[in-house]
């Protein structure tokens, strides 16, 4: 008797193992996501009235400079104390560095090269300046690199940023061995240079008019690289229905979910225009482009970030699910032209990596 027992409570566990493996599970899709380590946080979860929300967020913050200036009498005399004094002065006392003690040589572009490690803010910014002379064109070239520690930025793409470096050719030299990751290449005959970069970041000049009153020329200017990919948002939420999804519904929970306030750790950001475009249907749900702005204010910044993404609404496991996914796209960075929309490849491959999973969970 008590072995029948014992066999029909088997039975009946791996019955409900059965019917509840294809179950889709919001918590366990958003814990995936997060345990990728791929920078994604929770950073905000509540309960609603009848369901569950979670918005993510995946952000770094780096940029990768490369300046170049006039090969005077002044620079000839290039040593470790010479990028010193040039790291403290080069961007004014806004930049208060505290040398790290890490420093050296390297080679590029068959040139001597010297680097210097800093710090700022209490060591929330990292910098290496790494310097060269360059005689066949008459410049001294700085690679100026920095990430923000703060906001997670792996410490591996200061390396990227030196790798980056390592590949510029300042006198139609092509570098050797170069990081696979670095498959853009950006070429400037104006400027008589070249560099390798990941195919997510942009290239842009640095049009600072008290440097450059005339602009940019082959031997006094600034370029300024900077990723594309690195403002990732994803919004999650379960909800019960009536069993029939519509793009009236579709539309109505994307508005619904995307205004108001999304609070951040302490920051406050208003969403607002947000809009679905061209609305597809197929066995899995609905599916659509969709757009949306991020209004950022405090005391000392008033900013509208500018996102380009996708939405969905399906149907698991008789519950709704609307899933928004977005990156952010900027045509300026610090008042200054600067082109970092996402492309098609990069935005497609956030899509394939992040969150299409969440969709077959």
């Amino acid at each position: 008797m008590h072995i029948k027992i014992i066999i029909g409570l088997t039975i009946c566990v791996l019955l409900l193992i059965m019917l509840t493996a294809g179950a889709y599970d919001i918590e366990r899709a958003v814990s995936k996501l997060v345990d990728k380590k791929t920078g994604w946080e929770l950073k905000e979860q509540f309960a609603t009235e009848n369901g569950k929300i979670y918005r993510l967020n995946n952000d770094y913050w780096l940029m990768f400079f490369l300046h170049w200036r006039p090969l005077d009498q002044e620079k000839q005399n290039l040593n470790l104390d010479y990028v010193r004094k040039l790291l403290f002065n080069f961007w004014g006392p806004n930049m208060p560095f505290e040398l790290t003690g890490q420093e050296g040589e390297m080679e590029i572009a068959g040139h001597k090269a010297f680097y210097i490690d800093a710090s700022i803010y209490k060591g929330a910014v990292k910098t290496r300046f790494i310097v060269w002379n360059c005689p066949e064109t008459g410049r001294q070239m700085i690679a100026d690199t920095n990430i923000n520690q703060s906001v997670g930025t792996p410490a591996e793409l200061l390396k990227l940023q030196e790798d980056i470096a390592k590949t510029v050719s300042c006198h139609k030299q092509e570098p050797g061995d170069k990081n696979p990751i670095l498959s853009e290449k950006y070429k400037s005959d104006t400027y008589n240079l070249s560099f390798y970069i990941p195919s997510s970041w942009r290239t842009s000049d640095y049009s600072d008019s008290a440097w450059f009153p005339k602009g940019l020329t082959d031997t006094n200017g600034s370029l300024w690289t900077l990723p594309t990919d690195s403002e990732k948002f994803v919004h999650i939420e379960d909800f019960a229905y009536d069993g029939t999804l519509s793009n009236e519904m579709f539309k109505e929970k994307f508005t619904k979910s995307m205004s108001g306030e999304f609070n951040t750790d302490k920051t406050k950001l208003l969403i607002e225009d947000s809009t679905l475009h061209d609305i597809q249907k197929d066995n899995n749900g609905f599916s659509s482009k969709c757009s949306f702005t991020f209004h950022f204010k405090t005391e000392k910044y008033d900013i509208k970030m500018n996102y380009m993404g996708n939405a969905y609404l399906l149907e698991k496991n008789g519950k709704g699910i609307l899933i928004i996914a977005g990156m952010q796209k900027l045509t300026e960075f610090w008042g200054k032209p600067n082109d970092l929309t996402p492309s098609d490849k990069t935005f497609s491959k956030f899509i394939e990596d992040d969150i299409k999973p969440l969709l077959q969970e």
